[in-house]
């Protein structure tokens, strides 16, 4: 039978490897030792399954203006602004980040192709094979954090 190790040291400690988790260690893997506890193996959890896609404003500030007022009136009063700004403004870096780490979406003829949806007035909705891009983002990440 083998040893079962039950001390480990770490300098940051992750609960969950989803997507917020992987992304998390990562960005803590620059000040020190990261251990994440998932439910499973690899990246088995929930985020793997996310089917939508994901809503990003890449025509700039303007367009990123448009993607705040689309997402306050689809939340009727319940989304902190402050929040939406912050999300909204740093989505087209984090999907670069994750475009640049080897993430694939959805192209024609070399082209993103955008999908609208719901509350959105334009065409933003980026996806992965469809309907896997959760899968296609915990993936990216979690071979980003083994290359490091």
């Amino acid at each position: 039978m083998g040893h079962l190790q039950t001390d480990y040291e770490t300098d940051f400690l992750v609960l969950g490897g989803g997507i917020a988790g992987l992304r998390a260690a990562l960005e803590l893997a620059r000040h020190g030792r990261v251990m994440v506890l998932n439910k499973g193996p690899g990246f088995e959890g929930s985020s793997q399954y996310a089917q939508a896609g994901v809503a990003v404003s890449m025509g700039g500030k303007a367009e990123q203006k448009v993607h705040i007022r689309d997402t306050l009136k689809a939340g009727m009063g319940m989304c902190d602004e402050a929040a939406v700004q912050i999300l909204i403004s740093e989505g087209t870096e984090r999907i670069e980040e994750l475009l640049h780490w080897g993430a694939q979406f959805d192209q024609k003829e070399g082209e993103f192709l955008f999908a609208q949806e719901a509350g959105h007035s334009n065409p933003r909705v980026l996806r992965s094979r469809g309907d896997q891009t959760g899968e296609e983002i915990v993936r990216t990440l979690f071979r980003q954090i083994h290359q490091q």
